[in-house]
Order: C-alpha cells, then sequence, then structure tokens
C-alpha cells in the first residue's frame, strides 16, 4: 500500500539524517587486469593477492579512493584481508563524506553493497521485512506496550532536554545581574559581566549552535555525553540492522559546526527507498515503518539505559511531520499508534543485541571510525 505525500522532498537533521547518493566514476581496467592476473596461473594466486592487498593499501593511503575500491572489489570473498579492507575503505570514505569532500570519492553505501555482496555484513540489513521484527502485530496499546518491554511508559516520554533548561537559566541569570546592578546602584561593577554574558550567550547560540556552552555542560555534567552516545547508539545499531547504511555519527554540536553540518549531534544515515519514494511523492507501508523505528531508537536506548529519555523530542517532531504530511493525513489515533510500535520494536532490538550495542557504544566512546564500529556490531551479533 502506498501514501501519497504532500511534500515532494523532505530532510530531517537532528538525530538522523539522509543525503542524496553520488553515483561512481568507473575505471574498468583496473578490475580486468587484476582478475586476469588471478585467473592465469593458480599457483601464484598467494603472491598476486599479497600484491592486490598491497596496492589497496598504497591506494588508500594515497587517498585515491576510487581506485582502492576498485581493487577491492577483486579481493577474494573468502579471504580475511578483504573484510578488514572493507573496514578500512568505509573509515576513509566516511571521514571524506563527513568533510564533505564529495568529488573523487565513492559514496558509503557501495562499499556497504560490495561487503554484502562478498558475506562480510551478516547483521547489516538482516531485519528486511515486517515479519522479521520482534513484534510484528501493528495494533499496540499502552499496556502492550507497558508489558512487551518491560519499561514504564514514563521513560518513553522524552523530557526537556537538561542542557536546554541551563541555557536558559544561564540567560535569565545574565538579565537578573544587569537588572539588580541598575537596582542597587552597582552598575560599573556588575552590569559590564551580565551584559558580557548575556551577549556571549546569544553569539554561541546564534553564530555556533550552541556548542561552546554544550562543551561546558558535558564537562560540568558527564552524564550528559555518556546519554548523547547512547541515544546515537541506538539509532546506529537499528539503521545497520534495518539495512539503511550509516554514514557516519556526529557527538556534539561543536564536532558538527568544525565539519560544516547544521544541527547538532546526530547519525547519518541513507535509506534507498525512503528517497525514491519521496521524489515519487508516494511512501509505502514499509518505508514508513522503516523510518519510524530508526527515528524511535534513540529514545529506546536512553529508556532502557537510564529508565528515563531527556532526549528524543526531535524526533517525535521528525515522525509527526511525516505522518501528518501524508495524503490523506493519519488520524492522531493512528500516529501514536505507530509510534508507540515503532519504539517497542526498537527496544525489542536493541535488547536482543546488547552485546553487539555496547560494544558499539564502546567504540563510538573511544572516537572509533565507521568502519572500526561495523567491525564491533558484526562481531558481537547474535542471530
Amino acid at each position: 500500500m502506498k501514501q501519497p505525500l504532500l511534500l515532494v522532498s523532505f530532510l530531517f537533521y537532528s538525530h538522523c539524517t539522509m543525503l542524496r547518493k553520488v553515483s561512481l566514476v568507473s575505471k574498468p581496467g583496473i578490475n580486468k587486469d587484476y582478475r586476469n592476473i588471478l585467473l592465469k596461473n593458480p599457483r601464484r594466486n598467494c603472491r598476486c593477492f599479497a600484491s592486490l592487498v598491497e596496492e589497496f593499501q598504497k591506494k588508500l593511503n594515497n587517498g585515491q579512493i576510487q581506485e582502492a575500491f576498485l581493487l577491492f572489489k577483486q579481493l577474494p570473498s573468502t579471504s580475511l584481508s578483504e573484510k578488514t579492507s572493507g573496514y578500512q575503505l568505509l573509515n576513509r570514505v566516511s571521514t571524506l563524506f563527513l568533510k564533505q569532500q564529495h568529488s573523487n570519492s565513492i559514496q558509503v553505501a557501495e562499499v556497504y553493497d560490495e561487503l554484502k555482496k562478498k558475506n562480510c555484513l551478516k547483521a547489516f540489513g538482516v531485519i528486511d521485512s515486517v515479519e522479521k521484527l520482534p513484534e510484528p502485530s501493528k495494533q499496540v496499546g499502552l499496556d502492550k506496550l507497558v508489558e512487551t518491554a518491560k519499561i514504564p511508559l514514563e521513560a518513553l516520554r522524552p523530557r526537556s532536554q537538561s542542557i536546554f533548561s541551563y541555557q536558559l537559566a544561564g540567560i535569565g541569570f545574565s538579565l537578573s545581574l544587569i537588572f539588580f546592578s541598575h537596582l542597587l546602584h552597582i552598575e560599573n561593577i556588575i552590569r559590564p559581566i551580565g551584559i558580557c554574558l548575556l551577549v556571549g550567550f546569544l553569539c554561541d547560540q546564534l553564530a555556533l549552535q550552541g556548542a561552546i556552552f554544550e562543551e561546558l555542560y558535558k564537562n560540568l555534567f558527564p552524564i550528559y555525553k555518556q546519554k548523547v552516545l547512547k541515544h546515537e547508539a541506538g539509532h546506529f545499531l537499528v539503521s545497520y540492522l534495518l539495512g539503511c547504511p550509516v554514514r557516519g555519527v556526529v557527538l556534539s554540536a561543536w564536532e558538527s559546526l568544525s565539519l560544516g553540518i547544521p544541527g547538532q549531534a546526530g547519525t547519518l544515515f541513507f535509506d534507498r527507498k525512503l528517497e525514491t519514494e519521496l521524489l515519487t511523492g508516494f511512501l509505502t507501508d514499509a518505508t514508513i515503518d522503516r523510518y519510524s523505528i530508526v527515528l524511535m531508537a534513540g529514545i529506546a536506548a536512553e529508556a532502557l539505559e537510564y529508565g528515563q529519555s531527556e532526549g528524543g523530542q526531535s524526533d517525535e517532531a521528525a515522525l509527526l511531520r511525516v505522518l501528518t504530511c501524508l495524503n490523506p493525513p493519519w488520524s492522531k489515533e493512528r500516529v501514536f499508534n505507530q509510534a508507540r510500535w515503532a519504539v517497542l520494536q526498537a527496544i525489542l532490538l536493541i535488547r536482543k543485541q546488547k552485546r553487539a550495542y555496547d560494544a558499539l557504544v564502546n567504540a563510538l566512546s573511544n572516537k572509533k571510525p565507521l568502519g572500526d564500529c561495523i567491525a564491533m556490531i558484526e562481531a558481537n551479533y547474535e542471530a
């Protein structure tokens, strides 16, 4: 069943982002040469394979990503070096992508496709239909949600983020200094401090996306940093299991600012079917389901880890925007049911793959690149 969409294109970036695919300019000469070398003389396979890996590493280290990718495609599917090389390629391509260096670069999704073709990614896209979800029934009332998820309902209702409350408190404090300095006739001492603080807050919010304040806040309250990390790990893992290539993870406003990406922390993923359907103006139920689960995975991860979700308001808002833009728009009850169903799926998926989730959190905490994070998921995935 297809759902007509009023908005032809939709771009969401707060915790999850999808970006347009750029085609690969192929250089077929490399493919043919190495295939002939490997097939001509079986006794020379080991030596040729070693040369192929060495040449791949050389191209990759020199930033010749296209050539490295074509060499990578020639590696035998049974080789351990092939999987390692694929993760290294993902690391480099993801870094270029985050830095918005698209020219002369393949797309992250193409590396996923090649690794999947070579049976190196057993967990990627393992959930490819509703029937494979932990709870395929689409009717999820509040009682069923609490009973199945084994989590209090309040834990799944995102609160206003603490950092936003402290931002308001900081602005209020600055204004209070200005006001009381005038009231107590000590403008020369206190008033300049209040004005400087207020201007600093406003400049940070308007020009730097709140990056400076967020860094100060994370140092004062380390738990906030962990919550952001585990929230994004939830998006990452669930997106990966549902077959949406993750392109990178940004864990702070400062990192986002340095990369030139608008927004704050977020997981960037690419959903081919969603993008194609957005261009046609119709969304299928399967695409809506997949997108809903990925969006709600951050809330699910926080609720599982802390018993309360503080982030996720932007995720809920994004889901609401999509569902209310359908023609005809969904009823309020249908929207709420979809949200409950999606967050329940995410909870059950993360809970089942807890070992992979913990390994991913550890990799993100140590600032591991994309390929290394995926390697941790694959090493700890439980079928």
